[in-house]
């Protein structure tokens, strides 16, 4: 039988190591964690953009995506970089959907300025 409250305590302990991992504070918004880290990415000060290749990021194409970065009264940080990885506050813009993407700094594509 599962111990759901031995579960539970995990999930959640697990889930507040992350965010102190971060230095990310929660206040109003609590946002789900989503795991990112084996897509190639980049980023403006307006969206991120992944997909599953690096031939896919650059060129736009297939598995490739971008979404709008949240800029929000009750996030103080909306991107948090670490040594190795960084996590983004996004915006689906559909059905009020937000979550906290993490993307592995090895897999950051730099995007050339035009």
């Amino acid at each position: 039988m599962i111990d759901i409250n031995k579960s539970l305590n995990l999930y959640f302990s697990a889930n507040q190591d992350i965010l102190d991992y971060f230095e990310y504070e929660e206040s109003w918004l609590f946002l789900p964690i989503e795991d990112q880290r084996e897509w190639f990415w980049n980023k403006d000060n307006e969206k991120v953009y992944y997909a599953k290749t690096r031939h896919e990021l650059e060129h736009e194409e297939n598995n490739y995506y971008d979404i709008k970065i949240l800029h929000n009264h009750h996030i103080t940080k909306n991107v948090c970089r670490t040594k190795d990885f960084t996590l983004i506050a996004v915006d689906y813009e559909s059905d009020g959907n937000k979550s906290l993407m993490i993307f592995d700094n090895s897999l950051e594509i730099y995007k050339p300025s035009t």
